[in-house]
């Protein structure tokens, strides 16, 4: 006994003529009627009473009728629901973080309006995220530099520019930029242990000359806490600047220097490519677009440990709670 024997059945029950179900099956009378002899030989009992006009259902037909349409409506929920679980299989996305800006701040905003895709997230190191893609293990790699790897498509995705947030009252908060050699004779703090952030840090500040005793290493705790003091500039990147915009005591004025801006970038297999090309799309056009109070929101949502229904980051609250613990 086939499905199909049992669905043409049912429409033969409903219809209660073999040319009307025949009709309505796009099938011939011929073929439909064979269809029926072999049910009703396979069941050794006969099914329709034959009238001058009309199918009616024996007792045998009824009792089949109505575990026929169990069956089919059985068999229509798992196909719906075999569906929808391949449609979420094919919009989960698995990302791996070298930084923590993509991860905690401009990810969520992308997955709460594109709420079809399900996100997750963790932070590694840059070469751990790059094993995690070769062994498949995620989906696509967030990364702060170029990578050239056999089998993997590359894609920038964003532009970040390093920037020293000056007091105001300092001359040179009134430049449009900065060039590296300017930063000296002042005191520098610097955020460290931001993933992906602090490592760039480190190579600006080797660069500056400024007196090692002039540059102040912060834990992120430090540096949000003193980031109202008007003794220090801080570094700073027009990411995080767009994050909480104009600031009252500081003016952000780019550096401008070739290590001073770099390019991110989204890694994935190239063998995913057309199954990872709409939400790569999201994704660069996402995070061209992320408000200051969207991130804000996502960083709040995380804080308190909530998450976007689409957005899973792991230990995202533990590490953002963390680092703006007494903020």
């Amino acid at each position: 006994m086939e499905l199909r024997q049992l669905r043409q059945f049912m429409a033969i029950a409903e219809c209660g003529t073999m040319r009307e179900a025949a009709d309505y099956l796009l099938v011939s009378q011929s073929a439909l009627s064979h269809s029926l002899k072999a049910l009703e030989g396979e069941l050794d009992c006969q099914l329709f009473e034959r009238t001058n006009r009309n199918l009616v259902l024996t007792p045998y037909g009824k009792t089949l009728l109505r575990y026929a349409r169990s069956i089919s409506s059985d068999v229509d929920a798992a196909m719906a629901d075999l569906q929808a679980m391949k449609r979420a299989e094919a919009n989960r996305v698995r990302i791996v973080c070298d930084s923590l800006i993509p991860a905690a701040f401009e990810l969520p905003d992308v997955a709460s309006a594109n709420p079809e895709f399900n996100f997750s997230c963790r932070l590694a190191s840059q070469d751990a995220a790059i094993r995690a893609l070769m062994g498949d293990v995620c989906d696509i790699a967030c990364l702060c530099r170029q990578i050239n790897i056999p089998g993997v498509t590359v894609v920038p995705y964003r532009r970040e520019q390093a920037m020293l947030a000056v007091p105001h009252g300092n001359k040179l908060a009134e430049l449009e930029s900065i060039s590296l050699s300017d930063i000296k004779d002042i005191r520098v703090s610097v955020s460290d242990g931001i993933p992906g952030l602090s490592e760039w840090y480190r190579e600006l500040v080797n660069s500056m000359d400024v007196a090692d005793e002039d540059i102040v290493y912060e834990s992120k705790q430090e540096f949000l806490r003193n980031f109202n003091k008007t003794d220090h500039c801080h570094l700073h990147t027009n990411r995080l600047s767009r994050l909480h915009g104009p600031h009252p005591n500081h003016a952000f004025v780019p550096i401008d220097d070739p290590i001073a801006l770099r390019k991110s970038y989204l890694a994935f297999r190239s063998k995913d490519e057309k199954r990872l090309k709409d939400v790569v799309d999201v994704i660069v056009k996402g995070t061209e677009n992320v408000s200051a109070m969207g991130s804000n929101i996502a960083l709040l949502l995380l804080v308190d440990n909530a998450t976007f229904p689409n957005y899973a980051f792991e230990a995202g609250p533990a590490l953002l709670g963390e680092v703006f613990k007494g903020f």
